[in-house]
């Protein structure tokens, strides 16, 4: 371009530092460039140069599952997707997860146990915990094993009458590990009921050691599942229960006598995703199948509706070879035909309603994607949560 005259050599040398700077993000925005000119090609870099480059951001999910390590659910999938491609951005993205005993060690690479222990606390003692770190997909994981209680050794991920102490004592583990590491995240990402607890552990007790700068986000894909308990069992994280029983923090709407781990983490939260395909925030917001409607119009400032996408990546209906016919966004005929096919299959009538095909495998869509970045930056220009 210097030697056609384009640019000079002086704004070649500048454009050509930036370039070195912010190579990560120069190289996943412009992904195709071989087929434009010359001329497009240096518009849309000078253009894009000139934007101020938000700084990378370290991002630390604390889930109960994550594709192909842990998985039961959708979650696990959503986890996956949105760390992967956030991280391509040049952020930095690291999940924990507890030491299920049917983690799938084959979707870890260079598993490797630590060698110090560290202690969390729980149930009025502090019991040491081993860690665990490998990768996958490139995602860095941290694996958090218990030492002296079997919370993780069983057969299911969740499901048992004990999951709020499972939980609660990893959320707490996870918080207690990311202070004694030295760990300083922009942002905790934390998931549905399992990891609610999070957001009041952190603000009541996590976020003056050392931990300032960092805001939570909470994502829920299920606002039917709220995990309700007796207030007394918040002691056992180290929770004050005659601070937190109340309308304005966990209290449980209907049932007043009892704690809503979910209603506490969208109060903590500094922003609340929301995954739906369908319903608008209104809609969600006045939900008739959760009893959460009070709670989400009282923090409805700082709730964002998401919707579900596919990775063609991973799944096209155009290269399915296992279907009855294939299709696109250009053709759909062959979704119709896929449609009868269903039908039959699960034999189904002539008369019975409409059904929807839906493909069972949760990715994150290009515009959850740019949501989420956008999100990032205006959780981080937040304030502190007001009490």
């Amino acid at each position: 371009m210097v030697i056609s005259g384009m640019i000079s050599m002086t704004e070649a040398s500048d454009l050509r530092e930036k370039l070195v700077t912010n190579r990560s993000i120069i190289q996943s925005t412009f992904c195709d460039i071989h087929h434009k000119p010359n001329t497009e090609l240096l518009s849309e870099l000078q253009l894009f140069l000139r934007k101020p480059i938000e700084k990378p951001l370290h991002i630390v999910h604390i889930c109960s599952e994550m594709y192909p390590v842990a998985s039961c659910g959708p979650l696990s999938a959503y986890v996956a997707s949105l760390s992967c491609e956030i991280q391509k951005k040049a952020n930095l993205v690291e999940v924990i997860l507890p030491k299920y005993t049917s983690i799938n060690l084959d979707g870890i690479h260079g598993l490797r146990r630590s060698e110090a222990e560290y202690e969390s606390y729980f149930g009025g003692l502090w019991h040491k915990n081993k860690i665990w770190t490998g990768t996958s997909s490139g995602v860095g994981l941290v694996i958090i094993e218990p030492s002296q209680l079997s919370y993780f050794s069983r057969d299911m991920l969740r499901g048992y009458p004990d999951d709020f102490e499972r939980f609660s004592y990893f959320s707490r583990a996870s918080l207690d590990y990311i202070v004694k590491s030295g760990k300083r995240p922009d942002i905790i990402h934390i998931h549905n009921w399992e990891t609610a607890i999070v957001a009041p552990l952190f603000w009541e007790i996590f976020a003056h050691q050392g931990l300032g700068n960092t805001r939570i986000l909470l994502t829920c894909q299920d606002l039917n599942s709220e995990c309700l308990e007796e207030p007394n069992k918040l002691e056992m994280c180290g929770l004050d229960p005659r601070k937190l029983h109340r309308p304005d923090r966990l209290q449980d709407t209907n049932k007043t006598h009892l704690v809503n781990i979910l209603k506490g983490g969208i109060v903590y939260s500094n922003k609340v995703v929301l995954m739906s395909s369908t319903h608008s925030k209104d809609a969600l917001i006045q939900g008739s199948r959760h009893e959460l409607q009070s709670t989400l119009a009282a923090h409805r400032e700082k709730i964002l509706v998401a919707s579900y996408g596919l990775d063609g990546e991973l799944w096209d209906p155009f290269k399915d070879i296992y279907l009855p016919r294939r299709y696109s966004a250009n053709d759909i005929e062959g979704k119709s035909i896929c449609r009868q096919a269903l039908r039959r299959r699960l034999r189904f009538n002539g008369d019975s309603s409409i059904i929807d095909v839906s493909v069972m495998i949760i990715q994150m869509s290009i515009v959850l994607k740019k949501q989420f970045m956008l999100l990032c930056t205006g959780i981080l220009r937040s304030s502190s949560w007001k009490r």
